[in-house]
């Protein structure tokens, strides 16, 4: 009888020696759909930081509260989706410094979402 018993204690990365992690498969649900940005200032700290990588969705929901990719007369933000019964949209920072941004029912300028930032990738290193 041939058997082999580890002398030290087992790797945690065992289970997955054979199971390839595809990193696309974890990021992106909606291939089609999906495109990445880098997040630049500090207007949603702490969870999005200057130099943040975002996965932003056109295709799922988005729920007040969720964080979008808007454009408001041809400026990029990142923020806090809030629609309001009245027809009226705020767009929310997460950082207490900097204002929300009101965009009343009757708001004649551009204003689009591109999607909603659902995943952030951020280096640890820095």
């Amino acid at each position: 009888m041939d058997f082999k018993i580890p002398a030290g204690f087992p790797s945690p990365a065992t289970d997955y020696v054979e199971t390839r992690i595809d990193f696309s498969d974890l990021m992106i649900q909606n291939p089609a759909f999906t495109f990445f940005a880098y997040a630049e200032g500090d207007s949603m700290t702490p969870d999005i930081q200057d130099g943040s990588l975002l996965v932003i969705d056109r295709k799922v929901d988005q729920p007040n509260g969720c964080i979008v990719l808007a454009s408001v007369n041809n400026t990029f933000c990142v923020k806090q989706l809030f629609r309001y019964g009245d027809g009226s949209i705020e767009l929310r920072p997460t950082n207490d410094k900097y204002k929300s941004i009101h965009l009343p029912s009757e708001f004649e300028g551009d204003f689009e979402i591109f999607g909603r930032v659902i995943k952030v990738v951020r280096d640890l290193l820095k």
